[in-house]
């Protein structure tokens, strides 16, 4: 109790002296000015904190935060980059596929033989529909309808396989990889499987409508059903 009102009566005094180098806090500062000050009893401050000496030059000394020319934390030029970064150039969710061109749609590497599209697991739509792997699903607050992230600035209007079942054509019997070319070469899944919890079936149907080419003629044709 002693150490706290020693320190609380100091930091006070010097609020009152230096008013440069012991404010509250920054602005912006979501703990109230916490997270912008603290005690070093041996050591050097953090690289983005300012040494204050506390009596002795070697001894404690308490650290501020750095602050931009404007007064705002020493970091908040480097995240409002790269906030425009992700606005400009891909969204927040979007994915960069080049590191260094944030606004690059397809990657540069020259040493991957295998196109960008094809890089997935060999064999991945034959093993998803006899249930060897399983992709998770998500569902919406009710619990009914699959839940996909939404599409912003350059991806407005795109629309990607979010699930396994929105494309699942036969791939190569030799490589594994997909050479379907054709929404007419998908294979729908078992239209029921009594070991499953999430029945493919439903999926498939969604998802290929929400891709614009639903398969809802299937209904009356397919019934193979695992029971």
């Amino acid at each position: 109790m002693y150490i706290f009102s020693m320190t609380s009566s100091f930091t006070l005094k010097k609020l009152n002296e230096h008013p440069d180098l012991w404010t509250y806090s920054l602005p912006g500062s979501p703990l109230g000015g916490m997270e912008d000050r603290y005690l070093r009893i041996s050591g050097e401050c953090h690289p983005d904190f300012i040494a204050v000496p506390i009596g002795r030059p070697t001894g404690t000394k308490m650290c501020v935060r750095r602050s931009e020319p404007d007064g705002r934390p020493i970091t908040s030029s480097m995240r409002d980059k790269a906030k425009q970064n992700i606005e400009q150039h891909q969204g927040y969710h979007r994915g960069s596929v080049n590191l260094y061109d944030t606004s690059a749609n397809f990657p540069t590497q020259d040493w991957n033989p295998q196109y960008y599209a094809s890089r997935r697991t060999p064999w991945e739509s034959d093993l998803l529909r006899r249930d060897y792997l399983h992709w998770p699903l998500f569902f919406n607050g009710t619990g009914i309808k699959t839940s996909r992230l939404p599409q912003e600035l350059r991806d407005r209007n795109q629309r990607y396989f979010s699930y396994g079942y929105s494309f699942t054509p036969e791939e190569d019997s030799y490589t594994g990889d997909r050479v379907a070319t054709r929404w007419s070469q998908n294979v729908p899944p078992v239209k029921w499987d009594l070991t499953r919890l999430d029945q493919p079936w439903p999926t498939f149907q969604r998802e290929t409508e929400y891709m614009r080419h639903p398969n809802h003629w299937r209904d009356t044709k397919d019934f193979d059903r695992i029971v």
